[in-house]
């Protein structure tokens, strides 16, 4: 550092929580707002890794300048494939050719993608039957190249009921094996089925399903 009475330049690194998906490029965004303008000379490098100490996914970029301000830098990032998912710690530097003369430190968390895909009937529901929920769950590989059964999670479903009453949970199921989940309630008035996953803190992201109404008919 340059002197006990400098503030430094940096704040955290901010950085975006990647979600590796079959549907998408993993990108990370690192950014650094800098207390003050940067002197002439200096230039800002944000470099990381897993915490688990995996030499794959090692972090190394130097941020640009972005072009509606002096203080803020950013860059972009592509995730290798073969990193692992979990915790990453990274480090902001100031440096002046090779020497720090400012740093601090951040992280983030790679999780895999989840997906929820709902349907509930029969269409119409009525008088003294049932309304059978069915739930399939998916997560992204531990590369994120394709979509597998997410099995034995716990899933809530939730029902949004015909007119001014809120949206409710109502049941939380598992899934199996294949994950799959089947549960079935009295049908007792028209409304919106949805399913939602929670998450993890650390490998998976959380997911809500698609909306399935299903009306109700008394005669």
């Amino acid at each position: 550092m340059d002197g006990t009475d400098d503030p430094g330049y940096l704040h955290a690194p901010g950085t975006t929580n990647v979600v590796r998906s079959p549907d998408g490029t993993t990108t990370l965004t690192v950014w650094e707002c800098l207390r003050r303008p940067l002197a002439s000379g200096l230039a800002v490098r944000v470099y990381g890794g897993p915490e688990s100490g995996s030499p794959a996914g090692g972090l190394d970029v130097r941020l640009s300048r972005a072009a509606q301000s002096s203080r803020i830098y950013w860059a972009t990032w592509k995730l290798p494939s073969r990193s692992p998912n979990g915790a990453y710690d990274v480090t902001a530097l100031v440096l002046r050719g090779s020497t720090a003369v400012d740093e601090f430190d951040g992280g983030f968390v790679v999780r895999r993608a989840t997906r929820l895909r709902l349907d509930a009937g029969p269409e119409p529901a009525r008088p003294g039957g049932r309304v059978t929920v069915r739930v399939r769950a998916a997560a992204a590989t531990a590369t994120g190249s394709a979509w597998a059964p997410f099995a034995e999670r716990h899933v809530k479903l939730y029902f949004d009921p015909e007119g001014s009453a809120p949206s409710r949970l109502v049941r939380t199921v598992a899934t199996g094996a294949k994950g799959l989940a089947s549960t079935s309630f009295p049908a007792r008035r028209g409304g919106t089925w949805v399913a939602k996953f929670g998450g993890t803190s650390e490998y998976f992201a959380p997911s809500t399903s698609n909306r399935d109404h299903v009306a109700f008919v008394r005669k």
